[in-house]
């Protein structure tokens, strides 16, 4: 079989099924670091395997096309969360990081959704052993009716310590929206021309829409300079996105324009920090450094979150270098999903004559689109993943590893989180 040649270096998911054809065939979505003389991601079907059971976690991680597999042992339980010890603690404190919930145009955001969101954070904050902070709200006013959140901090926390704890206060107050799209149908015009995906700068792919958008509404809007630079958003109404900007001291400026998003409509970033494959013209790109490019994505996404069974979720080892992985299980629904969508795209590729893709999105960013081979016969009928269900590999480190696990096991963020206040380092 053809692979079709792709590097990723960023987190990527590899989904890893067992099913009974003949022998034990397992199929699998699967990438290799950039040290690897081949560079694929893609759907494909590996030969016969030796003695099945729960599938083994090696140092190789999954192994290339027609190789095959050993007798496989059980994978290995996961350490403990952390110490239960964080939270609201008592003590002389600072501002850390304020945030404010930013509703999309027309959603109401009420005071048990801060609640929750406020609840979400410090379970994922005990997970991660994150100690010695407060989360809070702030007073109401004019323009946060229901208060902001701030996330404080120890006065006496060590200027060692400061970089390490921004990236926790990030961690715990990111939404952590997953979201999967069958990438061709999924593609909203114009990020779509012929079946090829086009991608474009935000300012440029926004102003192809605004006519959309002056007809039906935003979910979101976003304020540029004259030059077309990014200065604000998103928010969900042109009154927040100006408020917004002024809580961050950023006034509104003569020439600066207000663009959104059209209802019904994600948008979606690819940038070299969390891919290095940009769906394109010829299979794609690799990003250059500095640079951000943006699809547009109908909803609602083909699965989400909600699609992955939170208790199967865990960290483990058996990824490149033998590095960290999380241990991902679908849902039965989910399971169903995850078929008939594979299904679906191998019978058009099969009528395009042209592989298919299955888009990954974490937060509104794109982190990897593998292939569907419309050559591969054995993926016809789809992928069922509900006996050895999925795991993300290629991940940084084992803390990395651990958030994206206690992302997935508390869920979602109830509401968006927009920064008002960044962190403020001890002087």
């Amino acid at each position: 079989m053809t692979a079709r040649k792709r590097e990723l270096r960023g987190v990527l998911i590899s989904l890893v099924t067992l099913a009974l054809v003949g022998g034990v065939i397992g199929a699998y979505l699967k990438s290799r670091s950039p040290a690897s003389p081949a560079r694929d991601t893609k759907l494909g079907v590996t030969g016969s395997t030796g003695a099945t059971g729960p599938m083994g976690l090696t140092g190789a991680g999954i192994p290339a096309h027609g190789t095959k597999l050993g007798a496989t042992g059980t994978v290995g339980a996961t350490g403990a969360a952390g110490p239960a010890g964080a939270g609201d603690v008592g003590g002389s404190f600072r501002t850390g990081l304020v945030l404010r919930a930013m509703p999309a145009a027309g959603q109401t955001i009420t005071p048990a959704q801060i609640s929750l969101a406020i609840q979400i954070m410090r379970a994922r904050a005990r997970k991660l052993g994150i100690v010695g902070f407060r989360v809070r709200t702030t007073a109401k006013d004019k323009v946060n009716p229901l208060g902001l959140i701030s996330i404080d901090i120890p006065a006496s926390l060590q200027a060692s310590q400061e970089s390490l704890r921004e990236k926790m206060l990030e961690e715990i107050a990111a939404t952590d929206d997953l979201q999967f799209f069958d990438l061709e149908v999924s593609l909203a015009t114009p990020s779509i021309e012929g079946n090829v995906p086009h991608p474009r700068a935000l300012f440029p792919l926004l102003k192809a829409v605004a006519g959309e958008v002056k007809a039906a509404g935003a979910t979101y809007y976003y304020l540029f300079d004259k030059k077309h630079k990014l200065v604000g958003g998103p928010a969900g109404t042109k009154t927040d996105l100006l408020a917004l900007a002024a809580q961050r001291f950023r006034s509104r400026h003569p020439g600066d324009v207000i663009l959104g998003v059209p209802k019904g409509i994600a948008l979606v970033s690819c940038d070299l920090e969390t891919s290095d494959f940009c769906p394109g013209t010829n299979g794609g790109f690799t990003p250059k450094k500095g640079q951000t490019w943006y699809y547009l994505f109908k909803l609602p996404a083909a699965m989400t979150a909600t699609d992955i069974n939170r208790r199967g979720t865990r960290v483990d080892y058996g990824g490149p270098g033998n590095g960290p992985i999380v241990d991902l299980r679908f849902s039965k629904h989910g399971n169903q999903k995850f078929r008939q969508i594979t299904s679906a795209e191998y019978d058009r590729g099969q009528r395009a004559g042209s592989d298919q893709h299955f888009a990954v999105v974490l937060d509104g960013k794109l982190i990897t689109a593998p292939a569907i081979e419309h050559t591969d016969n054995q993926l016809q009928g789809g992928i069922d993943p509900s006996i050895n269900g999925a795991y993300i590999e290629g991940i940084g480190t084992i803390s990395d590893a651990k958030r994206i696990v206690v992302a997935l096991q508390t869920g979602p963020l109830p509401v968006r989180l927009v920064t008002v206040l960044g962190y403020q380092a001890q002087a």
